[in-house]
């Protein structure tokens, strides 16, 4: 396991939610992928970022009952980097 000192952010695309409220239309989300990926930062002590303006970051561009939209787009970062 590799130690990052300093403080840092990363952000991007994920492919993943952290639950149903970031998501619209579709399917829900699998559970467990939604429990891995807000367990991951917990493990670390990584906050995830909120976001302004536009809720969702991805979406199908299909009408209809086929439209999926999702925040998959999001910035994580350590204390350090909020600190500074």
């Amino acid at each position: 396991m590799h130690t990052h000192n300093g403080p840092w952010l990363f952000f991007g695309d994920f492919n993943s939610i952290l639950g149903a409220h970031e998501k619209l239309g579709g399917k829900l989300p699998l559970n467990a992928a939604c429990n891995d990926f807000i367990h991951w930062p917990n493990l670390h002590s990584l906050i995830h970022l909120e976001t302004n303006g536009v809720k969702y970051t991805w979406t199908s561009k299909r009408d209809g009952g086929s439209f999926i939209a999702q925040r998959l787009d999001r910035a994580i970062c350590n204390d350090l980097w909020i600190d500074n």
